[in-house]
């Protein structure tokens, strides 16, 4: 049951590496997602948030543990999508030796016109 749950969330593989940043932002804002950048040293945790969006987060560099609902984890590395949807509880943690680096999209609107893909 509980990896029915990580297989709906995350997608592996979703962007091809090295990750092209242009092409990974006018994806999600074409599914109307903002596109910021995050990191975390290595072995440090997050705090818990809550996702006041759907939200969704794809790793650059590193790799993440995802603490979802205080319940399930998972790993998550470069080019896998998750998708965290309005109001899951999360915690993220760097499990690699060295700065995990991250994109996080929060939904803004059903899409918006970007021109032409990157």
């Amino acid at each position: 049951m509980a990896d029915e749950i990580v297989d709906r969330i995350v997608t592996r593989n979703r962007f091809a590496l090295p990750l092209n940043l242009s092409a990974l932002a006018w994806d999600w804002g074409s599914r109307g997602y903002s596109c910021e950048r995050d990191s975390l040293a290595p072995q440090q945790s997050a705090p818990e948030r809550v996702a006041g969006e759907d939200r969704l987060l794809c790793v650059q560099d590193g790799r993440l543990e995802i603490l979802i609902e205080g319940q399930r984890r998972f790993e998550v590395e470069p080019g896998d999508e998750v998708m965290l949807p309005d109001g899951t509880k999360y915690r993220l943690e760097n499990v690699d030796s060295r700065e995990a680096r991250w994109l996080l999209g929060r939904f803004r609107s059903s899409g918006l016109d970007l021109g032409e893909q990157p």
